[in-house]
């Protein structure tokens, strides 16, 4: 018996720029549920890249034979999980030849599709974890599944509880199909109106367009259809020309959390369409001309801005700052601690907050982090200020002063 895959290969840190840089493009082809995979061993995720790139490439018999290759080697429960997992996942490209109309259709990572349009655009429609809707379209051609402009790369098909759980949402909701169909095609007009614009649509991402300013900035639109709306991530992002970053750019777009800065507009009705173009059109004239330089200025103070948000407040209570950490003596034996805390792959923040011993500060008696609209993570930019400085005065604040009096 072979040995596990984690014993196969040394274990590297995750800080490898190298190895974190490549498995993210594979994150950001197959999604965030494969990012626990192999733990922080990157070195285990890129040897077992070989199979995720001819999987990208469309090349399933070519990934089948990699990903068998590695058989042996999977000799834990989770490692034979995994293993089964993906086998699956290259079988299942035959399930795409017989996709009509009115099917419902199922990935390897648990979202589910129905298939509302028999045309060669074919329209997806996606029933998310948390019954909300979003779309996808892919292209169709003589019954071969193509990979351009989407994210689906496999279906399987549902069991019997799954359609029966699906169907009684539609029973239960007479109009949800026209009213979903509707949605689909206004999200996929906007994206035919920003081609027209001049703008490029990454080929594995869906709804993430871009045209380029000069050498070394773009200006973004990232569409998001969550159903009774669209989301439009606009901004302005750095761009780098060497050959490595412009083939990943191309290929995926740029996220939102990670675009130099950036904004967000919603559409509800038809009359926000115009209110939103005015928008991007307002941010392109007062940016477009801004050096790669000068964009990350701006960035960077505006970042400053958001910092002392906290700052305000935390500063009257007696806490000290020290970078983006706030701290507090709550009692001769105990210390507070806030810590804004950056994301290492994207511009992204954390608040977490625990109390620790003066003697021994791993000694912890106390650890919370804090949600903002029911999410772990700050996409700082996008939210509304005016918002997150009422949340900060009445949920943030008063639950850090409830914590310390009942620790002093």
């Amino acid at each position: 018996m072979g040995k596990s895959i984690f014993e196969l290969y040394p274990k590297e840190s995750w800080e490898h720029i190298v190895t974190t840089d490549l498995w993210r493009e594979y994150v950001n082809y197959f999604g965030e549920e494969i990012n626990s995979l192999f733990g922080d061993n990157y070195i285990v995720k890129i040897r077992f890249g070989h199979f995720y790139k001819e999987v990208i490439n469309g090349q399933y018999h070519i990934a089948l034979k990699s990903l068998r290759g590695y058989k042996e080697n999977f000799v834990s429960d989770y490692d034979l999980k995994l293993y089964y997992k993906f086998e699956q996942l290259c079988l299942n490209i035959d399930n795409m030849k017989s996709i009509s109309k009115g099917d419902w259709i199922k990935d390897d990572f648990n979202n589910y599709y129905l298939v509302i349009n028999g045309d060669i655009d074919k329209s997806l429609i996606k029933l998310g974890f948390n019954s909300k809707f979003q779309f996808r379209n892919t292209f169709i051609s003589n019954n071969n599944f193509e990979y351009k402009r989407t994210s689906l790369h496999c279906f399987r098909n549902l069991n019997e509880d799954e359609l029966i759980k699906i169907k009684e949402y539609f029973n239960n909701n007479k109009n949800a199909y026209d009213e979903l169909s509707k949605y689909n095609n206004k999200y996929f007009n906007l994206c035919l109106k920003l081609e027209e614009k001049g703008f490029v649509e990454s080929l594995y991402n869906i709804g993430y367009f871009n045209k380029i300013l000069t050498p070394n900035t773009a200006l973004i639109v990232n569409i998001k259809d969550y159903g009774k709306y669209i989301g439009l991530v606009y901004g302005i992002t750095t761009v780098s020309d060497a050959e490595e970053y412009k083939n990943f750019f191309d290929r995926f777009g740029k996220p939102d959390d990670e675009i130099t800065l950036r904004k967000f507009v919603s559409i509800v009705v038809e009359e926000d369409e115009a209110k939103a173009h005015a928008h991007i059109q307002d941010f392109l004239l007062q940016y477009k001309d801004l050096s790669k330089e000068e964009l990350l200025l701006v960035s960077k103070e505006n970042r400053k801005k958001f910092i002392n948000a906290f700052n305000v407040l935390l500063k009257p209570l007696g806490f000290k700052k020290k970078s983006n950490k706030w701290s507090k003596d709550i009692n001769d034996r105990l210390t507070f601690n806030f810590y804004l805390s950056k994301s290492q792959y994207s511009d992204i923040y954390y608040m977490d907050t625990w109390i620790n011993s003066k003697d021994n500060e791993n000694e912890i008696s106390y650890g919370k982090r804090y949600l903002y609209q029911n999410r772990p993570h700050l996409d700082w930019q996008l939210i509304d200020m005016n918002d997150f400085n009422i949340y900060l005065k009445e949920v943030f604040i008063k639950d850090i002063e409830m914590s310390i009096n009942n620790n002093m």
